[in-house]
């Protein structure tokens, strides 16, 4: 989502797939069981200096995990 400088409403502007797996089915317990975590996060830092071109941070683990 973004919106330009004089604008006052967000558009869509890409969407990106980020479901992955690996590990087995099932939760993760602990750092290093090869798990992907389940839940929801959001995006809460950028960037830009990434070595991938742009990196975005989320807010794993949370209150939830």
């Amino acid at each position: 989502w973004a919106k330009g400088k004089t604008s006052t409403q967000f558009t869509l502007t890409k969407t990106y797939s980020i479901c992955s797996a690996s590990g087995t089915s099932g939760p993760k317990r602990k750092q290093g069981d090869n798990q992907v975590p389940e839940g929801v996060y959001y995006i809460d830092r950028f960037n830009p200096a990434s070595n991938f071109h742009l990196s975005l941070g989320l807010n794993y683990p949370n209150t939830s995990d």
